[in-house]
């Protein structure tokens, strides 16, 4: 669909709910209130998202002037046609209809832009470079009918907690002959055996039948509900984590195998993703490459936009000259402004965001969004392990970010081990160095490993194994400094800054 000067018009899902709210009120007055509702019926968000909704609609409509969807102060908005009338032939009966001509043409594009915005609003906010999934039912083996009806909520909340994802399409049973084939199936089955229920889940690859990701529960049958809430959890988890998900990993795999001249935007990003959890210099420089030529294919590609900005992030943790790290942190702004402003609530947008608002010293709000990201994503497990991460530089998130973090691990049963840094963190910022040192034994070889060790270690006592910490973290980076990676993780407040600088220094860490 076009708008007047010719521009393709298609609405994310949250715009097209709230235009389709405004065209059921045609000339009325609809309050913010019933907007919100309307746009994000299970979630509380503020006067900003709507605003952005609002304009995105606005462009959509070539409405430069706002005088088609109008701004009613401190109430809400309206949604008025052009008022040039004309005489249309009457209907049956005496009565006369006063039209407008573009406002037929407006009510048109309406119609067309909520006919484009159809399956988006059905799929969660489809793109591209979604993977589609079809959920079969899930058997009951025993045969049992009590057991097929539990198999059958499984089934439904299964696809329930599927669809609220934006990174895959989702749809219950197998498509019809008139419908594309799905990239993927899920299956599932349960037995009763004992008083022990057993549910079996596994994903394929409809393209060649392979089964690309599988995973087995039990507990006793008097644990019914928390069972399901359990796979179903797990579920979601293992098939919608952008980063280390069970798609994400079989379409690197797929992806890795191609001419890389011809990959599209989805599959650059899956690469950038993959060398920046490799954690070398090198590797965050080909990751940027990735990245930039996938936003380039496609520049409303917010996680590609969100990725980028943690690969400058973690170039920016090695860099000692605090001219460079001003550069790599302006392009880290860059990248998470975009994000931002194409998916402000895509929770891996708003971890980004955490450190944003600590960049430009608004401390609360960061606590806000990181908090935010994870109401928004309970079942992401990406999301949940870098939000330990990544807020426990801004503030002492407490236990609250161990949770995130073990929940994550408990999600990903594969976890990788970049997931161990924010446990680590986590420990540390609450004191606990003794646990801070375990978890961390498990993250990459990295600098924010022996970093936190060293200091976690040099604050226990233990000299000899805080100056091993220390001598590992500078061959991994010669020129490191705890002034610049303070600058570059924007580590200001005192109760995160001063027990890492005590420890760091006692460490022999270089300052």
């Amino acid at each position: 669909m076009r708008d007047p000067q010719g521009r393709e018009t298609v609405l994310r899902p949250t715009s097209a709910r709230v235009l389709k709210k405004l065209f059921e009120a045609v000339d009325q007055t609809v309050t913010k209130e019933d907007l919100l509702a309307a746009g994000w019926p299970e979630l509380t968000v503020t006067d900003n998202s709507l605003q952005q909704c609002i304009h995105e609609i606005r462009v959509g409509l070539g409405d430069d002037g706002a005088r088609i969807v109008r701004t009613v102060p401190r109430r809400g908005y309206r949604l008025i046609p052009p008022v040039e009338r004309v005489q249309l032939p009457p209907p049956r009966g005496d009565r006369r209809v006063a039209l407008s001509l573009s406002a037929v043409f407006v009510i048109v594009l309406i119609l067309g832009v909520l006919a484009v915005s159809k399956v988006i609003l059905s799929a969660g906010s489809a793109t591209p470079q979604d993977r589609s999934v079809s959920v079969l039912p899930f058997d009951n083996l025993g045969g049992d009918q009590r057991w097929s009806l539990i198999a059958e909520g499984l089934t439904q909340d299964t696809v329930a907690d599927l669809a609220k994802s934006d990174f895959i399409r989702v749809s219950a049973g197998v498509p019809d002959a008139s419908e594309p084939r799905r990239d993927f199936e899920l299956q599932g089955s349960l037995q009763y055996d004992g008083n022990i229920v057993r549910v079996r889940s596994w994903l394929t690859r409809t393209e060649n039948e392979e089964i690309v990701w599988s995973h087995r529960w039990s507990g006793p049958a008097e644990n019914i509900f928390a069972l399901q809430d359990a796979v179903v959890d797990g579920v979601s988890a293992a098939l919608t984590s952008p980063w280390s998900g069970a798609i994400a990993a079989d379409d690197l795999r797929l992806a890795r195998a191609r001419d890389t001249d011809n990959f599209e935007a989805y599959e650059l990003y899956l690469l950038g993703a993959y060398h920046k959890h490799r954690f070398t210099p090198d590797d965050y420089r080909i990751a940027e490459g990735y990245l930039r030529r996938a936003t380039a294919l496609d520049p409303s590609y917010a996680k590609a936009f969100s990725t980028l900005a943690v690969v400058y992030a973690l170039m920016g943790s090695t860099l000692s000259d605090p001219e460079a790290l001003s550069q790599v942190q302006e392009k880290r702004v860059v990248a998470i402004e975009q994000a931002a402003r194409l998916a402000p609530d895509d929770p891996q947008t708003l971890v980004q965001m955490n450190w944003l608002y600590g960049y430009r010293g608004d401390f609360e709000a960061a606590d806000n969004v990181l908090r935010r990201a994870v109401d928004l994503a309970p079942n992401n497990a990406d999301v949940l392990a870098e939000a330990g991460w990544i807020g426990n530089w801004r503030s002492v998130v407490g236990p609250d970010s161990v949770a995130w973090v073990e929940r994550a691990k408990e999600l990903n049963t594969t976890w990788p081990d970049w997931y161990a840094v924010g446990a680590g963190l986590s420990r540390f910022n609450m004191g606990d160095y003794a646990a801070a040192v375990e978890a961390l034994t498990e993250a990459p070889d990295f600098i924010e490993r022996y970093l936190y060790t060293a200091s976690a270690q040099a604050l226990l006592g233990d000299m000899e194994a805080a100056q091993r910490a220390s001598d590992r973290l500078l061959e991994i980076a010669p020129h490191f400094r705890l002034e610049t990676y303070l600058m570059a993780r924007v580590i200001v407040q005192d109760e995160v800054r001063g027990p890492l600088v005590e420890g760091a220094r006692l460490a022999g860490v270089p300052f």
